[in-house]
């Protein structure tokens, strides 16, 4: 641009000439993370970025974001692609490098990570785990996303416990072999369960994920999926609707079956959904849905494990008054009930 040159030589870019898109080529992935520099932390306002709702389950609190790698070799159909297929990632000393910096100009002692997936490399993760504990360092760590749950054996979750992890997010999906198989998400769940199992008696806060609605899912399978999220000893639990973003596979497959609403991308929304690709009624997806949530809440073992584990207990029984209270017995049969029992159980 400063030369007068043509936009259209350079690749990754899409601009507008004389009305019409132009996109440009793919550009190449960055392979060496390490030669890129840190992210400029000091243009940040860290009380207003604490201030503001973060990805884990925990309360407000001054934290920051660690992004360590791009990419999981993964092909969930439902799943975006930003970062490709091959995994790259910055070297574990460069990561604690960052850790060390951070908590020093800043005294951020919380980070959230936010990779695709840390532990495709578990000798990596354990390096990373390692470093930290020998440095000494007193830190919080959350994994909001960012795990495979099936390739987190026991002492790999001992070493993430004593580098101070907190939060651990599995994501779980469905609970039918089918569907495993049919997004490419091919979760082991007998590993799963045990993972969580596992993370739960070393005292690491444990998160579910699951999506109901996939293509043609049965009532069966949408009780399946329910019941596995009972079984396993999970703190808390989110049951999503199937929403098939753009650019996935999954709604290049489904595109002329998907019912959005109009409007812009801001219609889409993680719990209300606006699709319906089961082989149920919009009725009763939402009826499953909202008894998932009662059904995992209301079970007394659970609010004690809740109660005990939470960091903050009186931000907890806040948010056990609105998922119990009248606004959502008043408005169970309105669909913004259900954002206000997602919103009160997270």
């Amino acid at each position: 641009m400063e030369t007068g040159g043509d936009l259209a030589q350079v690749n990754g870019l899409t601009f507008r000439r004389d009305g019409a898109a132009i996109s440009t080529s793919p550009r190449d992935f960055i392979e060496d993370l390490d030669a890129l520099p840190w992210p400029a932390w000091d243009l940040v306002d860290i009380e207003g970025y604490a201030a503001r709702p973060c990805m884990s389950t925990l309360p407000k609190r001054r934290y920051m974001t660690l992004f360590t790698s791009r990419a999981c070799p993964y092909r969930c159909n439902y799943c975006h692609d930003v970062f490709g297929k091959v995994f790259r990632a910055r070297s574990p000393e460069n990561v604690v490098a960052e850790i060390e910096e951070i908590s020093r100009r800043y005294g951020i002692t919380e980070f959230e990570c936010v990779d695709d997936i840390v532990n495709i490399d578990n000798r990596r993760a354990e390096r990373i785990c390692d470093l930290s504990i020998e440095r000494g360092l007193e830190i919080g760590i959350t994994f909001p996303n960012g795990l495979r749950a099936d390739r987190l054996p026991r002492a790999l979750l001992e070493k993430l416990r004593r580098a101070g992890t907190r939060t651990i997010s599995f994501a779980v999906e469905s609970a039918s072999e089918r569907i495993q198989k049919e997004t490419q998400k091919k979760m082991n769940l007998q590993r799963l369960a045990q993972a969580v199992r596992d993370a739960n008696e070393l005292g690491i806060l444990c998160t579910g994920f699951f999506m109901l609605g996939f293509p043609g899912e049965t009532r069966e399978e949408l009780q399946s999926t329910v019941n596995f999220a009972l079984s396993i000893p999970l703190h808390t639990a989110h049951f999503f609707i199937v929403t098939p973003f753009q650019g996935t596979p999954l709604s290049e497959r489904y595109s002329s079956e998907v019912r959005r609403h109009a409007g812009s991308f801001e219609t889409f929304h993680y719990i209300l959904g606006s699709t319906n690709l089961s082989a149920v009624s919009d009725q009763e997806l939402y009826r499953i849905q909202r008894t998932a949530w009662l059904r995992f809440y209301l079970q007394p073992r659970r609010m004690w494990q809740l109660l005990r584990s939470y960091p903050e207990k009186r931000g907890l029984l806040v948010k056990a008054a609105r998922l119990l209270g009248h606004k959502v017995v008043r408005n169970r049969r309105r669909p913004d009930a259900l954002l206000r029992l997602s919103l009160a159980s997270t």
